[in-house]
């Protein structure tokens, strides 16, 4: 395996959740390990282990000490997952959340990610109405210096 290369090992997945459910594992590490195993979940093509990955990451975000931030990251890819595979309620659940949750971070980050995941939810149902959100989102992140988000959603804004 060369690096930056994902390989996907039971064993390992295994000792991670292991690792993360330890007794003095705090909730924000435990949303760090779901997404993670949501994540290459998603890569071997596993949409059952991502989910119940999804799940469990959302619930470790709703426990004290985790960051209003991990939060923002396990609703909008638990809303990403449920968009992806047609499940338009639970997935407005969770934009729905992040609309609730964003202006408690009180970050033009969040603010423009808040616009991207509106943007993508909407891109099927109302593109022109998903349009005026991913610009939004993009003036955001180049106005507030972060140009890699910006191109990406200037990316997806010229295709």
């Amino acid at each position: 395996m060369g690096a930056g290369e994902a390989e996907d090992d039971p064993s390992a997945n295994a000792a991670l959740r292991a690792l993360a459910e330890g007794p003095h594992v705090g909730a924000g590490l435990r949303v760090q390990v779901e997404l993670a195993l949501a994540a290459a979940a998603a890569a071997e093509g596993d949409s059952v282990a991502c989910d119940a990955a999804l799940a469990q990451a959302c619930a470790h975000a709703e426990r004290p000490g985790a960051a209003p931030e991990l939060r923002f990251d396990a609703l909008e890819k638990r809303g990403q997952m449920d968009a992806f595979q047609n499940r338009r309620g639970p997935a407005r659940a969770a934009l729905n959340a992040l609309e609730a949750l964003t202006p408690t971070l009180a970050s033009p980050f969040y603010a423009a990610r808040l616009h991207l995941a509106r943007g993508e939810f909407l891109a099927s149902l109302d593109p022109t109405r998903a349009r005026v959100d991913l610009v939004q989102a993009r003036r955001l992140f180049h106005e507030h210096g972060y140009a890699d988000w910006a191109d990406g959603v200037g990316q997806v804004l010229d295709a």
